[in-house]
């Protein structure tokens, strides 16, 4: 017997994440993170996976490990605690570690070789001691971070008693990916240079571990991905060429070869994205996602237009073979002779373990079958025709229709804005079409999933993604008759929430509207991200807001707040550094000024990632504002 989705069932999901498989024993391990709200902090759980039988344990152990990794004989465990890091061994069957070494540092990356531990660990330089915080580079903050300062990134050598500490990379090298080959007795690592501005180009280095040195390959200029060392000489990433292509283009496979210093192209040129994350779920989450190598087969995740593929590309001749995995989203993957094992988002289900073999998906896991009990609304799909070209939306109606009645409706823009929407579970979705609401969402151009051509926005940061999400709600109003046309409010976060930011200003067709983590003034947003410099630009098609004010100002919302008569709610992370919090203020504060009804909800401790990842007080507390406030304006008689 199914029942309504409540608000609190968020809750209820259980979310695995940090797959890895041991490349000697039939064993994968992942983290299970489970709401404690309570608390107000999640849960975690080790659980150990027979890839054999697909049979699940969970480990106990005492503590909470941060990270692990597997080596021949067990797995070792990291620990963090302050600012210091614990490693623990333990062999299988699992469950009786013991302290291995200890290091005075927060440890990121790590490895051990012989009687060593390489790891990664962020250097604070003299200039930033603390308050005042001081800095002579640009960003000052990062995402999940912090105040950063003149602060990097460096590659570190200790002995296993955690003495003799010394840095590998020197003091002008911020790192950022990095690949243990122990087998071939190096370690891969990307590097940006340190510079007043952070490059969008890095380098790729190869430290020796017997030579004791390192090297570094430096034809031509790439924005680089993921990485991954393939033999004693050669290595593989991703990344954009950016002497022939823009840095917002499709990733290419590369493969170097460290001692002739020379550079192809591995596989068939690519039209289609490794971003990550792709698929938009406020209830899905996972970490970076890498290159996978088994048995001379390189795997790697792409974007295939309302969905993700994995790709499997033979080393030496470059045969690529695109795996279709029946999931829509794919938060994780490890391969391994008992097939691929997945985690990721299928129809309207909530993350689960899968295994792809013999070109057949099997559930493995099953920690989200309450969501089986719940009534919900079924995504219908809406293709259209704009301006000569196709695009693709999505319809939830009301759970609870009556017939002769009309409802109101929400607009949902995605984030990114390379990035996008499909199918898949969604809580705010499933809560909002629980209270009556329509729901309907789209891939504007700008979007990921369709190639470099129809992602490329430059110039045109607002105004096209604009039109096209105004005929979007014209064609699913003349779709659904059921849906009130003077009953329309507008949300969306990050991209989205600059773009609900935008279209306020420009049409009062919304008697609501809800922006989340968005930015409103382009001249300012521009100095303040962390990404730096180069996402503005590249949307901006390099123009520089101090030679071109007038075209920044016409896609900055902020200029046309005088405007705006949408009711608007804005909600915002205190720590958010990607879309700084003084963007919602400024634009809350106009609104404000003209006489606009305006919230703005400004969460203490929370980031950018707030709605996926938020703590879970504050997760409620968001959605209990944007239910409050859609509610409050677009239900009759509730004005």
């Amino acid at each position: 017997m199914t029942r309504e989705i409540c608000l609190e069932d968020f809750l209820n999901n259980s979310i695995p994440i940090n797959l890895k498989l041991s490349g000697v024993h039939p064993y994968g391990l992942y983290f299970l993170q489970n709401f404690d709200y309570e608390n107000n902090r999640y849960g975690k759980k080790l659980i150990l996976m027979d890839t054999r039988t697909t049979h699940l344990r969970e480990i106990q152990l005492p503590f909470i490990p941060e990270d692990y990794i597997f080596d021949r004989n067990g797995v070792i465990y990291k620990e963090i605690l302050q600012d210091q890091t614990n490693f623990y061994w333990d062999t299988f069957p699992l469950g009786n570690p013991e302290l291995l070494m200890s290091l005075p540092f927060k440890a990121i990356h790590f490895g051990f070789y012989q009687e060593h531990c390489y790891f990664t660990s962020r250097v604070q330089l003299p200039s930033n001691g603390g308050s005042p915080y001081c800095s002579t580079k640009n960003p000052f903050y990062q995402e999940g971070v912090g105040v950063v300062g003149d602060g990097l990134v460096g590659l570190f050598k200790a002995d296993i008693k955690g003495r003799d500490i010394s840095i590998i990379s020197g003091l002008d090298l911020d790192i950022e990916a990095v690949d243990f080959d122990f087998d071939h007795r190096k370690i891969l690592y990307t590097a940006y240079h340190k510079s007043q501005l952070k490059p969008v180009a890095s380098k790729l280095y190869c430290y020796d571990i017997l030579l004791e040195k390192f090297s570094d390959f430096s034809q031509g200029d790439f924005r680089i991905g993921m990485i991954k060392s393939i033999s004693q000489d050669e290595s593989v990433f991703t990344g954009v060429d950016l002497n022939q292509s823009s840095r917002n283009d499709a990733q290419q496979l590369f493969v170097v070869n460290h001692r002739e210093g020379t550079l192809e192209v591995l596989g068939p040129l690519i039209d289609y994205s490794n971003e990550h994350p792709s698929v938009v779920s406020d209830s899905a989450f996972s970490g970076a996602m890498g290159l996978v190598l088994f048995e001379g087969r390189l795997y790697q995740k792409r974007v295939h237009k309302d969905k993700d593929v994995i790709y499997a590309t033979t080393l030496g001749s470059g045969e690529t073979e695109v795996l279709e995995t029946a999931l829509t989203a794919i938060h994780g993957f490890a391969v391994n002779r008992q097939g691929l094992f997945l985690i990721g988002l299928r129809d309207l289900k909530l993350l689960e373990v899968y295994r792809l073999d013999r070109e057949k998906t099997l559930q493995v896991t099953g920690h989200n079958q309450w969501l089986e009990e719940r009534k919900l609304s079924q995504p219908r799909v809406m293709t259209f025709q704009y301006r000569g070209e196709t695009f693709e939306g999505w319809v939830f109606a009301p759970t609870a229709m009556v017939k002769g009645h009309r409802y109101p409706g929400i607009l949902m823009i995605h984030g990114g804005p390379k990035m996008i929407y499909s199918g898949v579970y969604s809580h705010e979705v499933q809560l909002l079409s629980k209270e009556g609401f329509f729901v309907f969402y789209m891939n504007p151009r700008g979007s990921d999933g369709r190639g470099n051509e129809f992602s490329n926005i430059r110039g045109h940061f607002a105004d096209e993604p604009f039109d096209e999400l105004m005929a979007f709600t014209d064609e699913v109003l003349k779709a659904y008759p059921e849906l009130d046309e003077n009953l329309l409010g507008v949300t969306g976060g990050s991209y989205g929430g600059y773009l609900v930011n935008y279209i306020i200003g420009r049409t009062d067709r919304f008697k609501a509207a809800v922006t989340e983590r968005g930015i409103s003034n382009l001249l300012t947003s521009i100095n303040l991200t962390d990404i730096g410099y180069q996402y503005a630009l590249e949307y901006m098609d390099q123009k520089l807001p101090w030679e071109y004010p007038e075209e920044y100002r016409a896609h900055s919302p902020i200029y046309g707040a005088h405007r705006v008569t949408t009711p608007t709610l804005f909600i915002h992370g205190k720590n958010d550094y990607r879309c700084h919090y003084t963007e919602a203020l400024n634009m809350h504060s106009a609104l404000l000024f003209h006489g606009v009804p305006s919230k703005l909800c400004l969460f203490e401790g929370e980031g950018h990632s707030l709605v996926v990842r938020g703590k879970p007080v504050s997760k409620k507390h968001r959605y209990q504002e944007m239910l409050a406030w859609f509610n409050q304006y677009l239900k009759r008689g509730v004005r």
